[in-house]
């Protein structure tokens, strides 16, 4: 699990997007103002908990 702020992640959105596809991270959680805010996971992949 990679975890990305919504800067970071405005900035580079292909970077995360790259990592899930590839399968080197199973999610990737965006957080905003320090507070899980998403999670990106694989289309397909099987999303467990809260």
């Amino acid at each position: 699990m990679s975890i990305v702020n919504f800067p970071e992640a405005r900035s580079s959105l292909s970077r995360p997007v790259e990592s899930v596809e590839s399968d080197a991270e199973r999610e990737v959680i965006m957080v905003h103002n320090g507070k899980p805010a998403a999670r990106l996971v694989a289309v397909g992949a099987t999303v467990t908990g809260k």
